[in-house]
Formats: C-alpha cells, structure tokens, sequence
C-alpha cells in the first residue's frame, strides 16, 4: 500500500514529462496503464533482487496470491483517494443534474457517483459495461500466476531435448509478457471508457494493436474466472511439486494418498497405456492433500476448544506451512544453489520497467499531438460523444427527472408550459442524437455512405418525419445535421465522381491516365512548394503541430537567468498566422511561455521579455501611450 504513493508519484511525473495533465486522455490511455501495471510488479523484482533463495522456493500459487496481493494493496490506494475526491469536490459538469439523480446517502451515493462496489464476493469491483476491468488485484494476479506457471514449466522443460524444449521455454518467456500486455490493454480500456477518453480517439484503440488485442481478449471479460482457472492449475502443479517433496509423508506418515492411494499408479487394463494416468495421480494427491490439511485444522480446532487454549489455531497452519517450505526446498532449492540467476533476472525485470517508463511520455506526447491535431471538429465530437454516453447511462427515471428540471427551468424563467414542453423533447431529441452527430462531425461522407447503406427508404421516409416533428431545440439540431449531411453528401460525391473518373482511365486509356496522375501530383505539389518564401495557410499551424522551423524548446520551470521562469503558454493565439508569427519572433513554441510575477509573455531572451502582435494590433500599440492604462 505504502509503495502505491510511490507509483502515483511516478505516474504524475511522467505525465508532467509529456507536458499533458493527469486528467487528459494520453495520461489516462497511456501513462496510466503502462506505469501503474508495471509499478505494481516491482516489488516482486524487488524480491527477486533482496532474497532469490526465498523466490527460489516459490510455488506457482504462491507467485500469483503475490499478484493478487500487490494489485489489492495499490486498488485499496486507489479507491480510498477517489473516494476522498468525490465526496471532497464539487460534481463536475452536471453538477445540479447529479445532486438531482444522486440524492442518496452514505453508499448509495458513492457508487451512484461512479464509484466501484465491492462486496465479499471475490469477483465483486468489476467496472466498465463494454470494456471491462476486472480490478488490480485480478490483472496483477494473472500476470503474476502466469510468471509461476512459466518458472514451473521452465523447470520441466529440462529433461526434454531438441526443439521441444526451445518452443517451450519460448512459451515461457512469452507467456508473462502476454499477460502483461493483455493487463496494459484492460487497463486503457476501462479508464477510456469510464472518463469518456475514448471519445477523444473516435471510439477507437489510439493504435490498432491495442484494438487488436481488446478484440480477441474479449474486451475485459471474463478475467475473473480466468484468475480462478489459473489458480487450479497453480495447484495441480504445486500438489506436484509438495508430493515429490514429501509434503503428505511428512504430515501424515501416508505417502500414498490415504484410501486413494491403490488408485494413484493403477493402471487401467481396458487401454494397453493409461495415458490419464500422470493426470489421475496428481488430482488424488490433490484431494488427499486438501483433507489432510482439513482434518489437521479440525482437530486443532475441536482441541482448542477442549483445552481452551486459543494459542493452538495458530499451531495447525504454522505447522503446516514449515511443511510445505520444506517439501519445496527439497525439489525447488536444491544444490548447486545458484542465485545469480534470479538476482540477474530481477535487474533484468527492473531495467525493463525502467526502460517502459522511460518510453511512456513518448507514447503519451505522440497521442496527444495526435489528438490535438485533429482540430476543432474533434474535439466538438468528442464533447457529442460523451454527452451522449453520458444520456445513455441514465435510467428512464432520470431522463424524466432532467426534462422536468428543463421544463422548470423556462417556465420559471417567464416561459409558457408549450414552451418548457417543446424545449424538454428538443433536448432529448439532442441528447439521443448526440452521437450521430459526432460521428458525422468527424467522418461526414463515411457517415452518410453509412446510413444510405444500412436504411431502407421506409426508415429513411420515418427518420425524416421525426425530425419534421421535433420543435425548437430539437428541429434545430435536426436542421443543422441535415444540412452538415447535405454537405457531407455532396462531397462524397464529388471524391467518388474523382475516383470512378481516374478508374475509369486505368481501365481504359493508360496514357491519359498516366497524365492525369502527373498533372495533379504536379498541382500538389506546386501548392505545397513556397519558392517566394511566403507563408501558405495551413503550412506553419502550430495548433496542428507543423511548428515554425528551427525553434528551440526551453526547459520549463528553468528561469534562463531572468527574473521569471517557463512554463505552459495559455493565452496564444488561436489563429495560425498570428501562431506562426509569434513563433517567428520569439523563437519558441506558441505552448511555451514566460511568465513573470504571475504576467504571461510570449517569450524571453538574452534578458528581454518579448511579446509578439501582429498587424491587427499596430495601431493601437501606436497610439500615445498616455491613452493606456497598465494594470500593475
């Protein structure tokens, strides 16, 4: 739990390397998964490094109740701190509507506000309804179990030769990475889909192996059920392991397995070899060892009581456990004891953990220019899309409750009750539409090709009487979609017009076709060539990453032997020329700034604070300057 503090830390520093908030969706998709799902594994590492005779002896459970315990440590962190911040803050952009919907008390409250449930179930914390995350402790312990499994194998694998034993130990290896990654991608997808960052990548994966990998791992699902699986076969291997060991001898005096010990090794004579045989043995000892290890807790029980000594039920399990530590030192520990080979295993884990967290503002700085060059029509989506999601998880009753606190609202405000009514089905009729709308705004042709293609004229003829229906607020939106769809429309055929055209020379006249590709390469590029030196739109738009060239970076927070220091610009311009210009002259990126005395200017150096306005402020810079008035 303590080393849960330290991976926030670490998380925030990343993110502060990125030059992106905690709370922007590169943090949330990338810095989030990538730190938090490695950090969490250190302390094994750690383990491995401080004690590898200890790690040495491990069974296969052991390593994934390990996992189990370092993400449950860091989820009860977790939880706790956004619990604190939920009841501690103001709601967020809906404030009155969730102070409406979420007037419960105490639980009911939390867990109305989006706050994970847990119960004694151990499958109980799942959050997500798409894309499911099943909870720290379970990720962590898949990653974990699969580290044990892989150990137990890698050690069976020495008694085969050939290339069966290369594939195998390259399972091995393979196997972990696997798991984490699958555990990286769970993790993205639920932070995506609870904050609504999704929305800012187009409800999609930011890269397609991340889709990819969602896809055939179900998206989340089912990873509950998968630890449990794990965990019995962890078992089976371990019961193994205990046997040859001595466990049941040693504990019992039986190494048979009790009454079903004739069962362990006989051989059934209706198959000339009794392949299930191996499998038999080990699911005997299995259920021998387990009721050998409930009778020994029973009896202790039944003579505590007897005795009235408490002190007892701490003898069975204490017992039980120096037996087991000793059947696993008997098989796993034995000599040549060489603990090198898991020291250097954990600098290897450490050195990649340090590596991947190294690489993170990379990944992080690279999505969010991505997303931040997609302009004002993505990040409008992105507001659509989770308004829409947001209306979506509401249930009937609050719908209802959001119309009538609409329809209060304008009759209150001097409206008539028409009026509140037509304005409280507009809204709804936004809010259902909200994601139709967003997908338009970023793909309009592909939208629309979309929609001809999956409606038939009927519900096309019915989509259009609704929205002939629909008043005010409503018949608004629904008119500006359809002309946004118009457009649409018409563009796309006018990029299918162009591509019928230049297939239809392919087909038919190489050489014409051949001319018409030169030509308009030719066009391209003498649009984008500058021979006079003048700037085109849209060649230098630092809103959209194409930076004036040759700027230099300052180190934020650095005061460069001035009496300010960098930091985060806020108030650049949002036109790309005056962007460019102001990068022109001060010889930085519009992001950056130096601020002094909590003042803002465009840039500093070699001791003088610079502000860069362009021609649209001339004349008021020129006027007297008894005509301003400068705030101190």
């Amino acid at each position: 739990m303590p080393w849960a503090g330290v991976i926030a830390a670490i998380s925030t520093w990343v993110s502060e390397r990125a030059e992106v908030g905690v709370t922007y969706t590169a943090a949330q998709v990338v810095v989030a998964p990538l730190v938090e799902e490695v950090g969490k594994l250190v302390p094994l590492a750690v383990l491995a490094l401080a004690a590898p005779g200890r790690v040495r002896r491990l069974l296969a459970s052991d390593w994934l109740v390990l996992g189990v315990a370092c993400g449950a440590g860091f989820e009860a962190v977790e939880e706790m701190a956004r619990r604190v911040v939920i009841l501690e803050t103001e709601p967020g952009l809906f404030g009155a509507l969730d102070l409406l919907t979420c007037s419960y008390q105490g639980v009911g409250d939390l867990e109305c506000l989006g706050a994970s449930m847990f119960s004694l179930s151990p499958l109980s914390g799942q959050s997500g309804e798409y894309l499911v995350f099943a909870g720290h402790a379970f990720v962590t312990g898949l990653v974990a179990g699969a580290v044990g499994l892989a150990v137990a194998v890698w050690r069976q694998c020495g008694g085969i030769d050939g290339p069966g034993r290369v594939v195998a130990r390259a399972v091995c290896v393979l196997a972990p990475l696997w798991a984490l990654w699958v555990a990286m991608v769970d993790h993205a997808g639920r932070n995506a889909s609870a904050y609504g960052a999704w929305s800012s990548t187009g409800d999609q994966a930011p890269w397609w192996p991340v889709g990819a990998t969602s896809a055939l791992t179900l998206g989340g699902h089912g990873r509950g059920w998968m630890l449990l699986v794990l965990l019995g076969v962890a078992w089976l291997v371990d019961v193994r392991t205990l046997w040859e060991g001595g466990y049941t001898l040693s504990v019992e005096g039986d190494d048979g397995g009790g009454r079903w010990g004739p069962w362990r090794l006989r051989r059934i004579k209706a198959l000339p070899y009794d392949r299930w045989r191996p499998l038999r043995a080990v699911l005997i000892d299995l259920v021998a060892t387990t009721g050998i290890e409930c009778r020994w807790a029973y009896r202790t029980l039944l003579e505590a009581a007897d005795t009235r000594q408490p002190g007892l039920l701490a003898v069975a399990p204490s017992r039980l456990r120096v037996g087991r530590e000793e059947a696993a030192r008997a098989v796993l520990d034995t000599p040549p004891q060489r603990w090198w080979r898991w020291r250097l295993a954990g600098v290897g884990a450490l050195a990649a953990a340090v590596g991947l967290v190294a690489l993170t503002p990379v990944l992080a700085g690279a999505l969010e220019e991505q997303l931040s060059a997609s302009g004002f029509s993505w990040w409008l989506a992105g507001i659509l899309h989770a308004l829409g999601t947001w209306w979506e998880g509401l249930s009937l009753e609050q719908k209802a409750a959001l119309v009538f606190f609409i329809g209060a609202v304008v009759i209150l405000t001097g409206g008539s009750l028409g009026l509140a009514f037509e304005v409280g089905m507009g809204a709804t009729t936004f809010f259902d539409a909200a994601h139709g709308a967003a997908d338009l705004m970023r793909d309009p042709a592909g939208t629309v090709r979309r929609y001809l293609s999956t409606h038939t004229p009927a519900e096309m003829a019915r989509d259009l009487a609704l929205a002939g229906l629909t008043a005010l607020g409503g018949g608004a939106a629904s008119a500006m979609g359809g002309q946004a769809a118009r457009g649409a429309r018409w563009a796309s055929r006018q990029a299918a017009d162009g591509a019928r055209y230049e297939y239809w020379l392919w087909r038919n006249n190489r050489a014409a076709w051949r001319s018409y590709v030169k030509e308009r390469n030719l066009a391209v590029r003498k649009y984008l060539a500058d021979e006079t030196g003048a700037v085109k739109p849209g060649m230098f738009d630092p809103r959209a990453g194409k930076h004036y060239p040759g700027l230099r970076k300052p180190v934020r927070g650095s005061s460069q032997g001035g009496v300010g220091a960098w930091g985060k610009g806020k108030n650049h311009s949002p036109s790309w020329r005056s962007a460019t210009y102001e990068e022109q002259v001060t010889g930085v990126r519009v992001q950056d700034s130096y601020f002094v005395g909590g003042k803002e200017f465009d840039g500093f150096k070699d001791g003088v604070l610079i502000e860069a306005k362009g021609e649209g402020l001339a004349n008021l810079m020129n006027k007297p300057w008894g005509e301003h008035i400068i705030p101190d």
